[in-house]
């Protein structure tokens, strides 16, 4: 294996801790393993997949304005080359049920089954640093890449691994990464401005798209990240780290789930991470304000949202009786029945008696799960539970009235006029 390979292998075994990384990897073009194809490296972290190429070519120095050709010619070559072979393998996973990975000696070493992913991205990784036309690889006319191609140098790559401290936050950057590469709205001048836009703006792309219509250019993101890295290269610190603001107890989940094993913890983290900031704050605060609350009325409590961000919160504390599996499930798909939802996060933390965060299960709902024969009594309970909600608004908010233009507290979006204040 290429010490550039070896690289980049070792930047992401520090990105994602306990990672998977099958190197120089090979497999068959049609049925034979007579004609093989290579790959340079597959990524594997709990639900995601990264197919990588490596290119170690030298990236042309001489100016556009005068050698427009030859940029070209490096850009086909570096980029486009690279992409088409990702995108092979990518292929190939696609290709059966289980794919197997082999050796430089044709002996199996690995088995994907790709459907057992949510995420897949495909990576350019290039030696050479040309960033102000690697930021805009996707968006070059001349180039065609595939999709889920992120295109950047290994000098970014660094970059990446000096700024992600959490598995989940860099799993997270990636998606929104691979959404920008999409956007044809968004046109930015380097890697850093991307992640730097993305710590401004969260999912930046959607910022790009609420904003006026045409493409439009960004800049200065990367100022802030550029005077923090500065401090560390001089050695002079002080200058406080570029981050989102997340509220404590979305970092206590968040930490949890970067330190355990738990199956697809990436995609509930990333669910989390998705949430706008007035989202984030309402999660943490109905934290605080459950481990309060059921102590005060010696019971456990359950705490749902609706519309876009769909998720029922219940908080486990040691000194409460735990609600049986069949009220919570029936509490979930009644819900989901009477608000026509399509799916729902069911989210169960565990606290200790100082109410630090000890645990965590969950499970996505769909409306798949939900059994047709008992549609209509589900129906009369998440009518019950919908008064029970507005009941406890009441209480919570010391209401003895609810507007008739609020939102029901029911949770179905409609004003409370044209739901149960009818």
């Amino acid at each position: 294996m290429s010490t550039t390979e070896q690289m980049v292998a070792n930047l992401f075994r520090k990105l994602l801790p306990g990672c998977i990384v099958l190197e120089s990897n090979y497999y068959p073009i049609g049925s034979s393993l007579k004609n093989c194809a290579e790959n340079d490296l597959i990524v594997i972290f709990d639900d995601h997949i990264f197919i990588i190429e490596v290119k170690a070519g030298s990236y042309t120095y001489t100016s556009p304005v005068y050698d427009i050709d030859s940029h070209m010619s490096s850009l086909k070559t570096l980029v486009g080359k690279a992409d088409s072979q990702a995108v092979r393998t990518l292929n190939y996973l696609k290709s059966s049920k289980i794919a197997k990975i082999y050796d430089k000696n044709k002996n199996e070493k690995f088995s994907i089954i790709l459907n057992d992913y949510i995420e897949i991205a495909t990576f350019c990784i290039t030696l050479d640093n040309f960033n102000e036309f690697a930021a805009k690889a996707e968006k070059i006319s001349f180039l065609t890449l595939n999709d889920t191609t992120i295109a950047i140098s290994i000098d970014d790559l660094r970059v990446y691994q000096n700024y992600f401290e959490s598995p989940s936050r860099f799993l997270h950057y990636i998606k929104q990464r691979k959404r920008a590469a999409k956007n044809d709205r968004l046109s930015l001048n380097d890697e850093l401005d991307h992640l730097g836009m993305y710590i401004e703006h969260n999912v930046y792309s959607i910022t790009a798209n609420n904003m006026a219509e045409g493409k439009l250019h960004w800049h200065g993101f990367r100022e802030n990240l550029d005077e923090y890295f500065s401090s560390l290269f001089n050695g002079l610190g002080g200058v406080k780290k570029p981050e989102q603001e997340i509220p404590t107890r979305l970092i206590e989940i968040l930490d949890l789930l970067d330190k355990n094993s738990i199956k697809n913890r990436s995609s509930l983290a990333i669910y989390l991470l998705d949430l706008a900031s007035d989202a984030r704050e309402e999660l943490s605060s109905q934290i605080d304000y459950m481990l309060q609350r059921q102590v005060e009325v010696g019971r456990m409590l359950i705490s749902s949202t609706f519309g876009d961000v769909r998720y029922s919160l219940l908080c486990h504390q040691d000194s409460l009786k735990k609600l049986t599996d069949d009220y919570v499930r029936d509490y979930i798909l009644s819900t989901m029945v009477i608000n026509q939802e399509e799916s729902r996060l069911e989210l169960h933390l565990h606290f200790s008696k100082d109410k630090r965060l000890t645990d965590l299960e969950f499970r996505y709902w769909s409306d798949s799960d939900i059994p047709s024969q008992r549609i209509e009594e589900l129906k009369v309970k998440g009518e019950e539970y919908a008064e029970s909600r507005i009941m406890s608004y009441k209480r919570q908010k010391g209401l003895k009235k609810i507007g008739r233009n609020e939102k029901c507290p029911c949770g179905s979006g409609l004003k409370y006029k044209k739901c149960h204040g009818r």
